[in-house]
């Protein structure tokens, strides 16, 4: 039966975690077993809270040359973590170039896109909101 590291009370009488003695995000195997509330503890100190260790596993991430947040419209990721072009997404993104080219507005060219059947990659009609997010940066 476990018991707590810090406290040790046993799993009989409060649940118990186990704890990465260095964190998983920066390359930590072993764990020593804490009830939750001295785990709860553990993490409420400032270089051992979630925020903290998920900021610290994301920039080591990038550092490795992985994406992390949101995949920009036009493009798939690759189980390795590559970006690669979407074929029919760059298309429309071709199609909002030019049609903003000739000076129309989000909104006329989210119309012109949803007449021609060319959904977003929901497959729900453009709005001019998400087809702007969608292409700002990209067009």
């Amino acid at each position: 039966m476990k018991q707590c590291f810090e406290c040790e009370k046993s799993e009989d009488q409060i649940e118990i975690h186990d704890h990465h003695i260095v964190p998983k995000s920066k390359g930590g195997t072993k764990t020593i077993p804490l009830c939750m509330v001295c785990h709860g503890a553990v993490h409420g100190k400032n270089t051992m809270n979630i925020k903290t260790l998920t900021k610290n596993a994301l920039q080591a991430k990038k550092k490795q040359g992985f994406r992390t947040g949101t995949i920009p419209y036009g493009c798939k990721c690759e189980p390795d973590g590559r970006l690669i072009p979407c074929p029919e997404a760059q298309r429309i993104l071709a199609i909002v170039k030019s049609l903003r080219a000739l000076g129309l507005s989000w909104r006329h060219i989210a119309v012109e896109l949803n007449g021609k059947g060319l959904y977003n990659r929901k497959d729900r009609p453009w709005s001019k909101q998400n087809l702007r997010v969608c292409c700002l940066g990209r067009v």
